[in-house]
Formats: C-alpha cells, structure tokens, sequence
C-alpha cells in the first residue's frame, strides 16, 4: 500500500516538472517578448507602465516655436544667409516661392524668398507668428506694401507681426505709422537713419548686400588676408549729375599715375547687372584695399556691406542727404554715435573711415594707405573682418531677442 503511494506521488511530482518546464520554454520562445528582452537596457523598463503612458514621455524636449518669415523684396536674404547663416536651396516654386527651414536657438524658422510677388499669392499660414519683409522706398512700392499688410492683417489665424521694411531714402515712413497702432504688429525693423527708431517699438536695421549681387559669407576662411591687393581703392557706381560723385572723380584724376586704383563708372542706375558686370564688381572689392563709397539718394548703400563681406576697408561719405533722416530731437552733436547719418556703424565702432569732403580728404586718405606697409594692411583687414563677423552676431541677437519679446516666446 505504501509502495502504491509512493509511486503516485512521484508520478504527480514528475508530472508537475514537466508542465513546468514546458511552461518556461514556451514563455522563454514567445516573440513579443524576446522582442523586448532584446533590446539594450529592457532589464529597466517597468512593465507595469504602458508605453503610451505619459509619464514614459516625461523627458521629452519641448518643441520649437515656429516663426514664418515672407521676404516679398528680397531683403531678407541678408538676414537670411548672412546674419542668420541659412541657406536657400529647396527651389521647387510655388506661385514665385523659394524657401527653407532653420531650427536655432530653439525657433523654428520658416523662410519663403517671393521677388514682388503680390497677396493674392500669398502661401497658406503655417504659424500664428510672422515676419513680413516688405519694400517701400517709393510710392508705387508703399501701396504693394499696404497691401501686404492688410492681407496679414486679415488673417484670423496670424496672432503676432514683425515687420522688416526698406523705408523712402528720403527716411519720410509716416503712412506707416497707423499699421505700427494695430496690436498684432509687434515691432518694425527699419533701414535708414529714421528718426522713428526708438530702440522699442522701431528698430534699425542695415541695409546689407544687395541680394541680386548673390555675396554670401566670405570671411577670412574664404578671403585671403595675407596677399597684397592690386589697387589702393575702387570706385564701380553711377555717377550723378550735381553729385558729390561728380567732385570725388574730379579728386581721383588729380591723384596722379602713380596710384593703382580701379574705376567703372556709369551715368544711369540699374538694378538689372549682367553676371559680368557682378563678377567685375566683386573682384575690384576683392583686389583693392578701400572701397570709395559716396553718398546716392541716401547716405547709406549695399556697397559698404559688400565692401565689408570682401576685406575692403569702405571710405564712407558722411553726409546727410536730402529728407528726414536728420530731424532728431534731443540728440547730443557731441556725441558722434547718436548722430546720422550711419548711426548703426557708429554705435558699433566701425574700423571704417568717414570723410565729409572728397576733395579735401581723398588725396591724403589714399596717400595714407598707398604708404602704408603690407603688415599694417593685413592687420587693419583682419581687424575689419573680425568687427563685421562680430557685428553680424550682434544683428543675428538683436533680432532673435526682439522676436522671442514681441512674440512671447522667452
């Protein structure tokens, strides 16, 4: 009898191994959850939390805060690739449209290039916060503009407005100043010495390179600092009738042979250069040691950037001309840079040289730097190299500061 128990019980003991170990291979064979044993730290994973669980997403980076910018003009391309280092590259159209994407210092930043395009091909409304750049140094050029910011305006979906704007030459802005009272326009950035820059509301804002001209970053990576330069100065540029253009080409020819210096000048502007014409330009930036920069309809001009963006030291023409942009109340003579014109290059200490007489002062000034010694030019180049680089990260926080407080996003 208790053989015969002895022999049940080993026989359920047995039994009992062989479910058991069965049950662990089919658990060990199971693929979801060789799966997860698989994969490098599952040991640390909580089963008990879901994977869609919240808490499991607890660490995640906060997303970026997207920003449109619409360069109607093509100013933004300053901003664009040389301020803010982005490219252009996806130039698939649409109705007119470049544009690229630039994720920096938590913005995402949405850039859309349309030379004159008007509202009514306006692109649909990604974000709530826009940047619109807009041209309005003439009449006709003032109505596109209103235009385009009736239409933002319009727009249920846009929150919040910054605007960047070439203003008259003459700097006379105020059909703007009724847009400047809307609410969801936050900030004007503004180019030319006008006297509604306060620093708060309105904003100054370079000029830069032209874009058709297409000058990129260049710096000391690109440019070659340490080569002596063909000529002294260049001058390529319309010149004016009743111009001081007209007296600084009557101070060059008395300068004598002597002088190595490249002029090509024209009696009538245009903006439609040939890639021929361009290539010239560039190279005289890039083979002279200053650049010869009067004053046009307005004091400030692309060619001092391009100068800059090329290692040539620009000869600046400080003289006011004809409009607005002097009428400062409460600014202090004595104080050089609150006074126009070139408040922006003035404030930040420009290793440029201003001269108010060509007559007078391009005899000596070229004289200065034809005497001068090829280690005393590559030190002043360098140093202009190195103030515009600086200068430039100075414009690129600015702006990104001014866009984070207007539009709530610190």
């Amino acid at each position: 009898m208790r053989l015969r128990k002895g022999a049940i019980l080993l026989f359920v003991c047995l039994g009992y191994g062989v479910v058991s170990m069965y049950t662990a291979y089919i658990a060990n064979t199971d693929p979801k959850k060789s799966k997860d044993k698989d994969l490098p730290g599952s040991e640390l994973i909580d089963r008990r939390i879901p994977h869609n669980s919240g808490l499991m997403r607890s660490s995640k980076q906060p997303e970026h805060q997207n920003v449109v910018i619409w360069d109607t003009c093509g100013l933004g391309v300053y901003l664009w690739r040389n301020i803010l280092h982005g490219k252009i590259t996806r130039y698939n159209l649409f109705n007119g449209w470049t544009h690229d994407n630039l994720e920096i210092d938590g913005l995402t930043l949405q850039y859309h290039l349309g030379y004159g395009v008007s509202p009514d091909k306006a692109l649909p409304v990604s974000s709530p916060h826009v940047v619109l750049i807009i041209n309005a140094r003439s009449t006709v050029l003032v109505e596109k503009s209103r235009a385009w910011l009736d239409h933002v305006l319009k727009s249920a979906y846009i929150h919040q407005i910054a605007i960047m704007m070439v203003g008259r030459e003459s700097c006379d802005n105020d059909w703007i100043l009724p847009y400047l009272h809307q609410s969801r326009i936050k900030c004007l950035f503004l180019v030319y010495d006008s006297p509604l820059v306060d620093d708060d509301l309105v904003y100054q804002w370079p000029l830069g390179v032209a874009s058709y001209r297409n000058f990129g970053n260049y710096g000391d990576e690109f440019l070659d600092l340490t080569a002596p330069r063909k000529y002294v100065f260049n001058f390529v540029g319309t010149v004016f009738d009743s111009s001081s253009r007209v007296d600084m080409m009557e101070a060059i020819t008395s300068l004598g042979s002597d002088t190595k210096y490249f002029i090509k000048t024209r009696s009538n502007w245009t903006e439609e250069e040939s890639s021929e014409d361009m290539t010239v330009y560039q190279h005289s930036l890039l083979e002279s040691d200053i650049t010869l920069s009067p004053v046009g309809r307005n004091s400030e001009c692309s060619r001092i950037y391009e100068a800059l963006e090329m290692g040539s030291i620009p000869i600046i023409e400080d003289v006011l001309t004809e409009g607005t942009c002097g009428n400062f109340e409460g600014e202090d003579p004595a104080n050089v840079s609150a006074t126009p014109p070139h408040r922006l290059l003035k404030r930040h200490n420009a290793p440029v040289v201003f001269v108010r007489n060509w007559r007078r002062e391009l005899p000596r000034t070229v004289k200065k730097f034809g005497e001068m010694s090829h280690r005393k030019k590559f030190r002043l180049r360098l140093d202009l190299i190195r103030w515009y680089v600086d200068f430039k990260m100075i414009m690129k926080n600015r702006f990104l500061s001014v866009i984070r407080v207007k539009f709530d996003m610190n």
